[in-house]
This record gives structure tokens, C-alpha cells and sequence, in this order.
């Protein structure tokens, strides 16, 4: 027979052991490093300055531990007006490298908000994390800017949002972990949206006008927004003239500034349903068609020169600064009105809109190029008819046949380099596809498979 008593020590010793020997996985908790800015906020843009939007104050701390496995970490920094951001992560170790540590809650609260958010994947119900990579743009790195942080070790320096912070002292405080939160449900598979605004002044529809010319000039109302929300919509493009409402940043929709200049940066690097500002590479076989034409090069090139140039010039595209279709032109615009420090902002996955959709192998095939094709689907029966009268075929003018041919070349593209394929439809001017045609050809996308279905209504033009 067991000794109850014998047995109770065991258990007591078991637990003295097991407590002594504890090791948090990320340092004692209760300990808060303090830092300020190091440079001179005179060399940044003069109106961010004298807005009090330069963040001059930083605050690292190590919270409670959870399941012996994960830790809290507290991350907030304040501006020169005082208001102050905070973000907490429940993770299982320090990021090194490219190597992330695990995240099981990721939690954000901003100045006059009632409580904390906590962005989770609709799905999956796992945490869902920023956009931009946490690691790399919201977390402070080392001092020479070339690998996450970490506090094993007391850092005297860090480079924070691109700029140089100096540790003022260490103090204790352990950062408050809520026990509720507001949850915020986000789906980045699912996206649902409009580009722009979409009444005239009297609040109709413009495919109602009956006319090219229309005048688009009524920006959208919160509630607008609200109602789109209601219905299904997750996705808004903020356009020039509007103000963002801080409201939105408390829902499941995502928030684009493709036409706008960053108004809260570098809060936006925490928002998981901020989108960025890109969303396409303009059709680069387009310019590469000119490319082509230029009389210096008509005639000469050989197909296996041109579908070269297609790829340096696919990712040249990707890579632009200067107009609204690149993934750095972010940074610019940063720059222009914040200042971007030594942050090298770079905005990923976004698919390449192609009119010349042949071309999706040559597009899909670089490493670190775009990360789809849309096609543009437009008149339909006129290029199976140009079929026929080049290969001498007999293939059927319709819409399925023309569909069954674009969709085996970008979907096999995307197929064989592990990349996503869509097509869009247009609806726009005297060139207008019957809407019955379109809907027959985004049918045949949808049950092959695609994942990317854009409308393309065309460019709006004052009266």
C-alpha cells in the first residue's frame, strides 16, 4: 500500500524542483526598457513636426507568461503630441533572422479607444498580424538596422520605424494584458471591395446615366461605409478629398490609401486591416509591346529577347517608385510626409492586371515577381474567330470556347509556378460587354478555379 503521505512530498518535492527550474521564454517578467529617439526630428518633414506626429519616445516590456511556453511582450511609442500607441504579442521566443516565433495573440489599442483589438484570422481563428511584416517594419531592430531585436540582453540602441532610439533607463512595469477585448474578425482570402466612390450627385448608379460623361463627386459617408460593411464588403480604397474615419480601423474591413498620402504612419504598420496602397502591376505586356515597336528594335527581336525583356520589365514594374502601380512608391510617400528613416518599405503580393494574357508564363516565372495574373476579358468571340482564320480551325465562337483557351494558359501558368490567376470584367462606356457574357465567362473562371475576379466599371470623367 502507497504511503499517502510519502506521496504528497513527492508531489511537493516535484513542484519545488520544477519551480526553481523555470525558464521564461523570454526574460523575468516585470522589466521595461525606456528609449528616445537619438536623431534630430529638425531633418524630418516640417509639417509632421509641427504636428507633434514624430514619435520621440519607446517602451519595450516583458509581461506575464503563459502555458510555461509563451510570454507577453509590450511594444508602444509616443509622439511629441503625447499620444501614445501599444501593441502586445504573445509569442514563444525572440525573432531571429527569418526565423519568426510563434504568435498566439496579437492585441492593438490606440489613443481614446475604449479597449484593446484583437485581430484574428476569420477562419482559422489564429491571430492575424499586420500586412507589413511585423518583424521586419513594426518590430524595433538592432542597431545597425539588420535583424529583429531581442532583449535576452539589454540593447544601449535600436533602430525603431527606421530611426535610431537610445536606451534612457530600465525601470519595472509589467505591461497590463486586458481580459477582454474587442475581437476583430479579418479574412485576407475573401476580399470584397470597391475602388472609389460609385454615386453622382443625385446618388444613382452611373450605369443608370445613360451617358459616357458623368460626375462623380460624393465621397463616401461613414454611413455608407457602414452599410457596405453590413453587406458584405471588406475592403475600401480612401480617395482624394476624403478623411479616414477611426472607426473603421475597429472593424473586419480593410483600408487602402492607393490615392492618398499615409495620414498616421507608422500606426498603420500595426493595423492588420490596413491594406497599403497597392493592389495591381499595370499590364507591363502593354509596354512591352512598345517596347517591341520602337523603331530601333522593329523586326529584330528575336521571341526569345522579347519574352526576356518581359520579365525585366514585369519586375522593373513591380519594383517602381514613381507611379501608382509599384510596391515601393509606399515609401515615397512616406517619406514625403513623415519620413521613412533607413525603412525599406516594401508592399508584396499583388498580381499583375495583363490585357495581353498569352504572356502569363513570361510574368509568373521570375522569382519574386508578381504573385498572379488577371486576365482582362474582353471581346471574346472576336479573338476565337481570329483563331480560326490563322490556324484554319473550326472552333465554336463563343464565349466558353474563348474562356476554355485563356483559362488553360493563365491557369496552367499559375498552376506550374504555385501562383494565383483570376479574370476581370468590364462594364464601362460604348464598348460595354453585354453583362450576360460577362457573367457566362466569370461562371467558367470561377469553376476553373480562379480566385481573383475583378469588375472593371472604367474611369470616371466630369461633365
Amino acid at each position: 500500500m502507497v504511503n499517502p503521505w510519502k506521496a504528497l512530498a513527492t508531489v511537493i518535492l516535484l513542484v519545488t524542483v520544477c519551480t526553481k527550474g523555470f525558464t521564461y521564454p523570454l526574460g523575468k517578467p516585470g522589466t521595461a526598457l525606456e528609449y528616445n529617439l537619438s536623431s534630430d526630428i529638425a531633418l524630418r518633414p516640417a509639417d509632421a513636426v509641427q504636428n507633434g506626429m514624430i514619435v520621440v519616445k519607446a517602451e519595450f516590456s516583458l509581461g506575464p507568461v503563459v502555458d510555461r511556453h509563451h510570454q507577453w511582450f509590450g511594444i508602444s511609442f509616443t509622439r511629441q503630441n503625447g499620444q501614445t500607441y501599444k501593441a502586445l504579442v504573445l509569442i514563444d521566443k525572440w525573432p531571429r533572422g527569418k526565423l519568426a516565433p510563434e504568435v498566439l495573440r496579437y492585441l492593438w489599442c490606440e489613443p481614446g479607444w475604449p479597449d484593446y483589438i484583437e485581430y484574428v484570422n476569420e477562419v482559422t481563428g489564429k491571430s492575424e498580424l499586420p500586412r507589413f511584416e511585423l518583424w521586419q517594419f513594426g518590430w524595433p531592430q538592432t542597431a545597425d538596422a539588420k535583424s529583429p531585436a531581442s532583449f535576452a540582453r539589454v540593447p544601449k540602441a535600436v533602430q525603431l520605424h527606421g530611426w535610431p532610439f537610445k536606451l534612457d533607463k530600465i525601470i519595472k512595469n509589467t505591461p497590463s494584458v486586458p481580459e477582454k477585448t474587442t475581437i476583430v474578425k479579418l479574412n485576407p482570402d475573401v476580399i470584397i471591395g470597391l475602388a472609389g466612390v460609385h454615386r453622382d450627385v443625385d446618388g444613382r448608379h452611373k450605369e443608370s446615366l445613360g451617358r459616357d460623361y458623368y460626375n462623380y463627386i460624393v465621397p463616401q459617408s461613414d454611413d455608407d461605409r457602414k452599410k457596405e460593411i453590413a453587406s458584405g464588403l471588406n475592403l475600401f480604397f480612401t480617395t482624394a478629398g476624403e478623411k479616414q474615419s477611426p472607426w473603421i480601423w475597429r472593424t473586419n474591413a480593410y483600408v487602402s490609401q492607393m490615392f492618398v498620402y499615409p495620414d498616421d504612419w507608422p500606426a498603420h504598420l500595426y493595423r492588420s486591416n490596413y491594406w497599403g496602397r497597392s493592389i495591381l502591376v499595370d499590364e507591363p505586356a502593354i509596354y512591352n509591346r512598345a517596347f517591341d515597336y520602337n523603331t530601333q528594335n522593329a523586326g529584330k527581336l528575336t521571341p526569345t529577347e522579347v519574352s526576356k525583356n518581359l520579365e525585366v520589365l514585369t519586375m522593373s514594374a513591380l519594383n517602381k517608385t514613381d507611379n501608382n502601380y509599384g510596391n515601393r512608391i509606399l515609401g515615397v510617400w512616406v517619406d514625403k510626409v513623415f519620413g521613412k528613416g533607413s525603412l525599406d518599405i516594401v508592399e508584396r503580393k499583388f498580381p499583375a492586371w495583363e490585357a495581353i494574357w498569352q504572356t502569363s508564363w513570361y510574368e509568373l516565372a521570375p522569382e519574386g515577381t508578381v504573385c498572379g495574373v488577371v486576365d482582362e476579358d474582353f471581346y471574346p468571340e472576336v479573338m476565337i474567330e481570329s483563331y480560326n482564320a490563322a490556324l484554319e480551325t473550326q472552333i465554336p465562337p463563343t464565349v466558353e470556347s474563348a474562356a476554355a483557351l485563356r483559362i488553360a494558359v493563365g491557369r496552367g501558368a499559375a498552376r506550374n509556378f504555385h501562383k494565383q490567376w483570376g479574370t476581370s470584367i468590364y462594364a464601362y462606356g460604348k464598348g460595354a460587354l453585354n453583362p450576360k457574357i460577362n457573367l457566362t465567362a466569370l461562371k467558367c473562371a470561377y469553376e476553373a478555379g480562379a480566385t481573383y475576379f475583378w469588375h472593371w466599371y472604367g474611369l470616371a470623367r466630369s461633365q
